[in-house]
């Protein structure tokens, strides 16, 4: 499996396997565009740092590939 993350003007990040066609998920929660991330990837949990034009930093986490993710973040206005 190979994963990558991509982050877009559409206000989300995407998790991608490249052997899919779709995402297998989507971070979505920011009201503009996602202008930087960072991650950390464990043996069964991911941490992502995203940062948009809205004024805002979000943690997203999520710990295995059947539960979904979720936003963990105490939204930083910066």
């Amino acid at each position: 499996m190979f994963i990558i993350y991509l982050n877009s003007v559409d206000n989300a990040v995407r998790m991608w396997d490249l052997n899919d066609t779709e995402p297998q998920y989507v971070f979505a929660g920011h009201t503009d565009s996602v202008t930087s991330m960072c991650w950390r990837v464990g043996s069964d949990d991911v941490l992502i740092r995203t940062a948009s034009f809205d004024g805002t930093v979000r943690t997203w986490f999520k710990t295995t590939e059947h539960e979904p993710c979720c936003d963990v973040s105490n939204t930083l206005i910066l």
